[in-house]
C-alpha cells in the first residue's frame, strides 16, 4: 500500500493510520563504490525526469528550486570542509564523492533553468 509521491528522492507515502512509524535500532551501512562513477550512471535518467517536470512549471518556480540547488551544493562543500577537518580524510567520504554530489546538484540547478537535461 506504499508509494512514492515522484519519480525520484522523493517521501513514501502510506496510510499512517494503519502503519506506524519507526526508528531504526541497529546502524545505518552506507557502502559507497570503489569507482566515483558509477555514482553518474543515472544522473543522465534523473535530469530527463527533471527537466520534464521543469517545463510544465512557472519560471519563478524553476528559479526558486535552482536557487534551492545551488545552496544545497554549498552546504555539501561547508559541511564537507568541516568533516574533513575534524575527522580527516580516512574517516570521511572520499573526495571524488563529495565532488559527485555537488556536481549533481549544479546540474540539477541547470536543468531547472534550461527544461533540457544536461549530458553527464
Amino acid at each position: 500500500g506504499a508509494a512514492f509521491a515522484k519519480a525520484i528522492h522523493e517521501r513514501l507515502r502510506f496510510d499512517r493510520a494503519r502503519w506506524s512509524v519507526g526508528m531504526l535500532s541497529g546502524t545505518w551501512r552506507y557502502f559507497v563504490p570503489s569507482d566515483p562513477y558509477a555514482l553518474y550512471s543515472d544522473f543522465g535518467s534523473y535530469f530527463s525526469v527533471e527537466a520534464k517536470r521543469a517545463s510544465t512549471m512557472a519560471f519563478s518556480t524553476r528559479l526558486r528550486l535552482a536557487f534551492l540547488a545551488y545552496f544545497t551544493a554549498l552546504k555539501v562543500v561547508v559541511k564537507s570542509l568541516r568533516n574533513y577537518l575534524l575527522h580527516g580524510f580516512r574517516d570521511s567520504m572520499p573526495v571524488s564523492h563529495e565532488w559527485s554530489r555537488i556536481k549533481y546538484q549544479l546540474l540539477l540547478a541547470r536543468t531547472f533553468l534550461t527544461c533540457r537535461a544536461p549530458k553527464v
